[in-house]
C-alpha cells in the first residue's frame, strides 16, 4: 500500500548554506518539505537531519542515488544564470552493540559530478543569490554516532565536512609596454582543497507508539575567501626596461560561505499505517551574517 505523507507546513524548507541545506539530502525528506527532525526513517540521511535517528536501525543499510536540483531565478524578468547542482548521493548505517548498549554509526555524502568547490565573487552593487551561488557547489560529508538510552529514547552526534579552497596566483617576468602582447610572464598557481568541520547533535523521543518528537543542533561556521595575486618583473620592451623590478600585490577577502547556528524541533505522528503527519520548527541565527562584498587591498 502506498503511504501518504502530510507535512504540517506545505512549503519547502528555507535555503541555507551548503548544498544539503539548500536542497535537502536524498529523495524522501526533501519531498516532505524538510520536515525530517523526527521522521527520518533510520536511513543514512538521518546523519544530517537528526543523528539520533540512526539509532533505530536494526540492520546494515546502504543508500545510493543521484540528486539534481535545477533552480530558475530571475530579477525583473531577467534570468540570473544560477547554476544547477547535481551529483551522487550515498550513505551507510551500521548498527551494533557495546555490552548492553545499542549504538549505530552513520555516514552520508553528496559528491557533485561537475565541480567539488567553486569560488566566485561579485561587485558590491551587483545583485547576488547568496543562498544559491557558491554554496550548492560543494562536496558534503557527514558522520555520526547514535546511542539508545532506553526503549523510547535515542541521542546522537556527529561532524559534518564541507569542501573549501584557498590559494594564490603569482606572475613573474617581463610586462610588455606599450604592447601587452610582447609580455613574457611565468605563472605560478597554488591552490589547496581543505575541509571545514562543524558539529551536530540530536535527540529522538518516542512519546507514544505513534508519536515521535525530535530535537537537533547544528553548529555555525564562516568561510572567507582570502585570495592573493602578485606580479613582479620589468616593464617595457625586451630591448630596454622602462621600469625595473616593478611589483604589484592584490589581496581580496570576501565572505564565501556562512552556516548559521541552527536549532530545530519536530514531530512525526503516524495517524494510520498509510498517513504520516510531520512538522519542523527551526531557529537559524542569521543575525550573525556579515557583508559578503569583497575587501580589496592593493600594494
Amino acid at each position: 500500500m502506498k503511504r501518504l505523507a502530510l507535512v504540517a507546513l506545505l512549503v519547502a524548507a528555507p535555503a541555507r548554506a551548503n548544498p544539503v541545506d539548500a536542497y535537502g539530502l536524498g529523495a524522501r525528506n526533501p519531498a516532505m518539505g524538510g520536515a525530517a527532525t523526527a521522521s527520518t526513517d533510520s536511513d543514512s540521511s538521518a546523519t544530517y537531519y537528526n543523528p539520533a535517528a540512526i539509532g533505530e536501525a536494526s540492520e546494515i543499510r546502504i543508500d545510493l542515488g543521484y540528486q539534481a536540483s535545477l533552480p530558475s531565478l530571475s530579477i525583473n524578468g531577467g534570468d540570473q544564470g544560477v547554476d544547477a547542482t547535481h551529483g551522487i548521493v550515498g550513505g551507510l548505517v551500521v548498527p551494533g552493540h557495546i555490552g548492553p548498549f545499542k549504538l549505530a554509526f552513520g555516514l552520508a555524502v553528496l559528491l557533485p559530478d561537475e565541480r567539488v568547490v567553486r569560488l566566485r565573487t561579485y561587485p558590491s552593487d551587483q545583485p547576488r543569490w547568496m543562498f544559491y551561488d557558491n554554496r550548492p557547489q560543494r562536496f558534503f560529508l557527514a558522520t555520526s554516532l547514535a546511542l539508545q538510552l532506553t526503549d523510547d529514547l535515542w541521542i546522537g552526534g556527529g561532524i559534518s565536512y564541507v569542501s573549501h579552497t584557498q590559494g594564490t596566483l603569482n606572475l613573474s617576468g617581463r610586462i610588455g609596454f606599450p604592447s601587452a602582447a610582447d609580455s613574457n610572464l611565468n605563472l605560478d598557481i597554488s591552490v589547496d582543497l581543505v575541509a571545514v568541520r562543524y558539529p551536530s547533535a540530536g535527540i529522538l523521543w518516542r512519546v507514544r507508539p505513534w508519536l515521535d518528537v525530535g530535537f537537533t543542533y547544528r553548529g555555525s561556521f564562516v568561510l572567507q575567501v582570502d585570495q592573493g595575486f602578485s606580479i613582479r618583473g620589468d616593464i617595457g620592451p625586451a630591448t630596454q626596461a622602462i621600469v625595473s623590478d616593478a611589483f604589484l600585490s592584490l589581496t581580496s577577502v570576501s565572505l564565501d560561505h556562512f552556516q548559521p547556528l541552527e536549532l530545530a524541533a519536530g514531530f512525526s505522528a503516524r495517524l494510520t499505517p498509510a498517513v504520516l503527519v510531520a512538522g519542523d520548527l527551526t531557529y537559524a541565527r542569521w543575525s550573525d551574517f556579515d557583508n559578503p562584498s569583497s575587501l580589496i587591498q592593493l600594494m
